[in-house]
Order: C-alpha cells, then sequence, then structure tokens
C-alpha cells in the first residue's frame, strides 16, 4: 500500500510540476512545491487525527522524510533544467527527480531516523 501512495505521489507531482514550470515559469513551479508541502502536511494531520497516533509531531517528521524529497527535487531539478520548454520535454526531468527523491527519502527515513 505504501508503495502505491509512493507511485501515485512520483507521477502525480511529477505531472503537475512539467504542467507548472510550462506554463508559468519558476515561480509556479514553486508555488506547486510548495503548496504540495502543505497538502501532505494536511494529509498527515488528518491522519493522525483519524488513527490517534501516540506522537502526530513524530508522524509528521517520519511523512516528511520520506515524501518530501519527492517534492523538493524535481522542482530543484527542473529549476535548472534545460530541456524542452514543452510539457512532454519537462515531464521525464519530473519522473526522473521523483524516482531520485524517493529513493532519498527512504535512505533518509531507514538510515537517517533509523525506523528499520
Amino acid at each position: 500500500m505504501i508503495f502505491l501512495y509512493v507511485v501515485v505521489l512520483v507521477v502525480a507531482y511529477a505531472v503537475a510540476a512539467s504542467w507548472a514550470v510550462s506554463h508559468g515559469g519558476g515561480r509556479r513551479l514553486w508555488f506547486t512545491g510548495s503548496a504540495t508541502l502543505l497538502l501532505l502536511v494536511a494529509v498527515g494531520v488528518l491522519l493522525g487525527q483519524h488513527y490517534a497516533v501516540p506522537s502526530l509531531a513524530r508522524l509528521l517528521l517520519y511523512k516528511m522524510a520520506f515524501t518530501g524529497p519527492i517534492v523538493i527535487v524535481p522542482t530543484v531539478l527542473l529549476s535548472f533544467s534545460k530541456a524542452r520548454p514543452t510539457w512532454a520535454g519537462r515531464l521525464p526531468v519530473a519522473v526522473l527527480g521523483g524516482c531520485i527523491g524517493s529513493i532519498c527519502g527512504w535512505v533518509l527515513v531507514v538510515f537517517g531516523l533509523g525506523v528499520w
């Protein structure tokens, strides 16, 4: 289930980020990234309240450490990318950035926070 969540997040954010940078430039891209991070925090708070987790702060730490790089890495890569300025030209860069961010998030949670 977590794998499905990560795949959907990577693909959805890659599509949204490549569209944002193609139609609005860097400012819209960073706004999309910020809005996505806030949405991830809001979903984490709602799920934490629903399931009555003992520590909401720890839940948000793990959630943002795991999913934050999925948003941050493609945003940075697209900001400095010299790919074609079309939506289809930026999409592979965003998907690659999302996959790299997913790996970075996993390494950060498993080895940095010592979850495993």
